[in-house]
């Protein structure tokens, strides 16, 4: 797990933060413009940032793990796009106009499928983002005036309700001590919350923090009209949306948190 600390300091009342993950280059299916529609937001706004989730890439090869698999197409060599390390450059250049905004990059399972963490993480490196690995606690401290922690994770929750999704990242608080907890991998974008009590002793004092629970969304498109897309194959009832969901940290109301859809 990487831990870091994170000073900002920002002009508005509120810093607004994006889980960004689930884009999949390298599918026919990803949605550019949305993509680009929430890069222009979180590029726009001074008061915005964001963290990426992982699975930017598809990472398909013609003959994954010793079969021919049919995600792979001739199209990805049209576009130029063929190999896991032109989709993740492509994914670069995407996120390019907001490199400066970016917390830290997490990894999921499509990333490593052919690439090394070791070798993404010099990526990282090379390209100016903070390398998050597969799991992260970050401190985030805000114009000196409020401090959160956020937990953040791929994962690998298949189930296929989003209220099973959101039970997952309830446990998980019992295990890991944060105040905002991200989930990526379902493609399912929602949010939850809930609070814990915490004690301040000079003076005493009982503090009702907000607790907040999200699945991060996707880029990718489930259907495509006259068109044959990955999920039709195996049809799932899971609730799976394009976008993100937006965390607001006020500096006027610290022990609050706010979910924007």
């Amino acid at each position: 797990m990487y831990l870091l600390q994170i000073d900002l300091m920002i002009r508005g009342r509120e810093l607004l933060l994006e889980p960004l993950g689930d884009v999949h280059i390298g599918s026919r299916f990803v949605d550019y413009e949305h993509l680009r529609e929430r890069i222009e937001a979180i590029r726009s706004d001074e008061n915005r940032y964001w963290i990426g989730m992982g699975d930017y890439i598809e990472s398909i090869g013609p003959y994954r793990r010793g079969r021919v698999d049919k995600r792979w197409m001739e199209w990805l060599n049209k576009h130029g796009i063929t190999t896991p390390l032109q989709q993740i450059d492509e994914f670069f250049k995407l996120v390019e106009p907001i490199r400066d905004k970016c917390l830290g990059l997490l990894f999921g399972n499509h990333d490593v499928t052919n690439l090394d963490l070791m070798d993404l993480e010099l990526l990282c490196r090379e390209k100016g983002y903070r390398f998050l690995g597969t799991m992260a606690m970050i401190k985030l401290n805000i114009n000196n005036v409020r401090s959160d922690i956020i937990w953040a994770c791929h994962g690998s929750y298949n189930g296929m309700r989003t209220g099973g999704a959101i039970n997952r990242l309830e446990d998980l608080s019992r295990k890991y001590y944060a105040h905002v907890y991200l989930h990526a991998h379902s493609h399912i974008k929602n949010a939850a919350t809930g609070e814990r009590i915490e004690a301040t002793f000079n003076p005493p004092r009982l503090i009702k923090r907000k607790l907040v629970y999200v699945l991060t969304g996707c880029f990718v498109k489930e259907h495509e009209v006259n068109d044959v897309t990955w999920f039709e194959f195996k049809p799932t009832p899971r609730s799976m949306r394009i976008g993100t969901i937006t965390i607001g940290f006020p500096l006027d109301r610290p022990e609050t948190i706010n979910v924007y859809d």
